[in-house]
């Protein structure tokens, strides 16, 4: 393998690393900052496109979630050019707002489709679809 492929590679599992992160800080400009302009995050019932929804994400998980903990685990991608393709793997945290009681914790593994493009040398989701 070459050393480019290895540097893109790497790449892309900090994008993944970054999603996150952003998600978990409920950082929406950072989450939108991932995706090029017209990128969207897709899911069983739900669907968002371009920046200004995928920032609206992280106002959605502060009302459903008290915290959350996003872990990146395994990635495989194939490369073809500035285009790429892969499949992630994550294990995702998430606490529940106090009620009365103990508060409870939902765990939840999540699989994504992802499709990858380089825009000005950085590496960027088109989409990301979560299976």
């Amino acid at each position: 393998m070459s050393t480019a492929a290895i540097a893109d590679e790497q790449a892309l599992l900090q994008l993944a690393n970054r999603y996150a992160q952003a998600v978990d800080r409920r950082d929406g400009d950072a989450l939108a900052s991932l995706f090029t302009v017209d990128g969207g995050i897709d899911r069983p019932g739900s669907s968002w496109r371009g920046h200004d929804q995928i920032r609206a994400i992280v106002v959605r998980l502060t009302t459903l979630y008290a915290s959350t903990f996003h872990t990146v685990r395994n990635q495989a991608v194939t490369i073809d050019g500035d285009a790429a393709e892969g499949e992630t793997y994550s294990v995702a945290m998430h606490m529940m707002p106090a009620g009365n009681g103990p508060q409870k914790r939902m765990d939840m593994g999540l699989r994504y489709q992802d499709r990858f493009v380089r825009e000005n040398g950085a590496w960027l989701f088109a989409s990301r679809q979560l299976i």
